[in-house]
């Protein structure tokens, strides 16, 4: 990197950007007679992520996985590859270029269906009470490698918290209820 034909410390640079440039989140609740429908999404752009799956898989411990990556690795035979050549054994591992990825995207974090239960006798008692479906972490767009962009794993003093070795991703979680109101 500073030109003097040596790769050495003094060669580090900074690679990656963990910090988004925005994000937030919006929401929408449309009711038509006694259905509602609310929609929660949250989004962040312009982050980037230390994805260490793109090359830990098929260096230094191969786990016994078979990788796309593995077959489009540099070789004679596929000169136009962005992928290191595959060594056996890397004395020196380093994080490079290759494994950061822009993670961007934009979450349906919050799906409800709600109707609401006419009263049918003495209001005295019953005020009314909804029936209700719910659903948490629908879907995520992106483009970003990993299982989940926004849950950030392997959280090392090394990476900054940022090092995404596929660990499990937000819970999808259904709730059906019931409130009555007395």
């Amino acid at each position: 990197m500073n030109g003097d034909g040596h790769i050495s410390v003094k060669d580090r640079v900074i690679i990656a950007n963990p910090e988004p440039k925005f994000q937030g989140g919006f929401s929408s609740n449309v009711s038509w007679k006694d259905l509602s429908l609310y929609l929660m999404f949250n989004y962040s752009v312009g982050a980037e992520r230390l994805y260490n799956n793109t090359l830990q898989n098929i260096s230094g411990s191969l786990n016994n996985l078979i990788d796309y990556n593995l077959y489009n690795r540099w070789s004679e035979q596929n000169t136009s590859s962005r992928l290191p050549a595959l060594y056996v054994d890397d004395p020196v591992p380093a994080t490079n270029n290759l494994e950061v990825h822009k993670a961007s995207y934009l979450k349906l974090s919050h799906l409800r269906i709600q109707y609401n239960l006419p009263v049918l006798w003495d209001a005295r008692y019953y005020k009314g009470g909804q029936v209700y479906f719910a659903i948490a972490n629908l879907f995520t767009i992106t483009r970003y490698p990993g299982i989940d962009p926004a849950t950030v794993g392997s959280a090392t003093a090394n990476y900054g918290g940022n090092y995404d070795s596929d660990i499990y991703p937000g819970v999808r979680s259904y709730t059906i209820g019931l409130r009555l109101n007395f």
